[in-house]
């Protein structure tokens, strides 16, 4: 027996962190073309047939999250859908495969709320994706990078759903049941730290946007200038910062009950660490004037 999902998150955890810890370490520049993204990627620089199919526009992040809301919000209904029928599935349904599931309703709800606030995330990135953020004409992803945001969404949503759909619950509780113990005093303050996070997280990308507007909000420029104001006088990335605590929070909403989701906290720990390292180093080598007591991600520390 083995769990397919806690094995493929172990695996792209190891993996993608490994790789970009010698990325850090070694600054190799060569290899960091399957990392890095936009102006760390300098595409501009990357002329000919691969790079045309390799390299795709860094806009086209707002593809995750059309692509997330979708599963999530889809998982969301089949929850619904599972509570108000009597199909009965356990997590030995499929043969050799044992995936991780909790009889308690106090759990299942929490993951019940984890697809809200997923949605809420989703939602409002798309927002920004669309109407806020200005992308350079020539900032661009990998195309791996591009399959893994998806990848990364479709297997965070089925490792929310797939503990519920297989607990073989829905002769036990209705969803009554879970709409009542939906919300508690726990969740409460996390979902009230989740709206101050992300608010904040947005006045970040608000920030980032407006370096390319003049006062009327028209874009005026592509060209890249050093953030000031707000988090920004701390460390050069704070939205990953934020990012990192918005999933903290979503794991303290679970009590830290799910291998998946703890998993998947490790994940985006690392990967926004790494990231605003990244990030961080190239402000420095473009502006020599680059404030030296602002750190990469972690106030006064990193």
């Amino acid at each position: 027996m083995f769990d397919p999902l806690l094995l493929s998150w172990i695996v792209i955890w190891t993996s993608i962190t490994s790789y970009g810890v010698y990325l850090i370490l070694s600054d190799n520049k060569q290899a960091s073309v399957f990392y890095v993204y936009g102006k760390s990627l300098e595409a501009n620089k990357k002329k000919g047939l691969f790079w045309s199919l390799f390299l795709v526009p860094k806009r086209w992040f707002a593809h995750f999250y059309l692509v997330a809301i979708s599963v999530f919000v889809s998982s969301l209904a089949a929850v619904i859908a599972y509570y108000q029928s009597n199909i009965q599935l356990t997590n030995t349904s499929i043969p050799g495969v044992h995936i991780e599931t909790f009889k308690d309703i106090h759990r299942t709800s929490s993951l019940v709320f984890t697809l809200i606030l997923m949605i809420v995330q989703c939602s409002r990135r798309l927002y920004e994706c669309l109407s806020i953020s200005v992308h350079s004409s020539t900032s661009r992803i990998n195309i791996i990078h591009y399959a893994f945001g998806h990848l990364f969404y479709i297997l965070a949503a089925v490792s929310t759903i797939a503990p519920i759909l297989l607990s073989d619950t829905s002769n036990q509780y209705t969803l009554n049941d879970i709409l009542a113990n939906l919300v508690n005093r726990r969740r409460a303050i996390c979902f009230v730290l989740f709206v101050y996070v992300s608010h904040h997280q947005h006045k970040c990308h608000i920030i980032l946007a407006n370096l390319r507007k003049n006062k009327a909000g028209q874009v005026i420029t592509e060209q890249h200038f050093v953030p000031s104001g707000g988090l920004f006088e701390f460390v050069s990335c704070p939205h990953f910062l934020l990012e990192i605590l918005l999933y903290l929070i979503i794991i303290l909403v679970q009590e830290f009950a799910s291998n998946y989701w703890n998993l998947i906290f490790l994940l985006v720990f690392s990967t926004q660490t790494i990231n605003a390292i990244t990030e961080h180093k190239w402000y420095k080598r473009k502006y020599k004037d680059y404030p030296k007591s602002r750190k990469a991600i972690f106030p006064k520390l990193l």
